[in-house]
């Protein structure tokens, strides 16, 4: 909203805005012109992206997973000749770049400790939770297709 511009320019009225009206018609003649800056949710992914990977300590361990594109807020809108200057808002979220099948190798054939213990030993990744099916089961699958895995981002 803030962007958005309505030049009415050279529009006339006929009769003159005021002046009574014959039959209760009227007319408007001339250009407007309306003008309002966007970016697309594309373009703003892309620099989001960036900004947060300008973050990341080691780029080949970390990845974005939530960069706030969906609910970004753009505010102080400043109009100059030819810039225009805003604030964008977002709330991203980066963590460890986890490869799936890496840490089922890493899992297969071990016990709940020793899952934990190499886990939370990786950068970025604050605690683990193992859970074994049925219950009685005390190790992991020697077989890694047998093995799943759910990641989720702190909030």
């Amino acid at each position: 909203d803030e962007t958005f511009q309505l030049d009415l320019g050279d529009v006339k009225a006929s009769p003159d805005i005021g002046a009574a009206v014959e039959n209760g018609k009227g007319t408007y003649a001339g250009t407007a012109t309306a003008t309002v800056y966007a970016v697309s949710k594309d373009e703003l992914s892309d620099y989001l992206n960036a900004v947060l990977e300008q973050q990341f300590d080691d780029k080949e361990q970390q990845r974005v997973y939530e960069n706030g594109a969906d609910s970004a807020e753009f505010s102080n809108v400043v109009r100059s000749d030819k810039q225009l200057t805003i604030n964008i808002s977002a709330r991203g979220k980066i963590g460890p770049k986890i490869d799936e099948s890496k840490i089922k190798e890493l899992a297969k054939g071990k016990n709940y400790g020793e899952i934990q213990a190499a886990l939370v030993s990786i950068n970025g990744i604050a605690e683990a939770d193992i859970k074994f099916t049925p219950f009685w089961v005390s190790r992991a699958p020697s077989d890694p297709d047998k093995i799943s895995i759910e990641f989720r981002v702190d909030e």
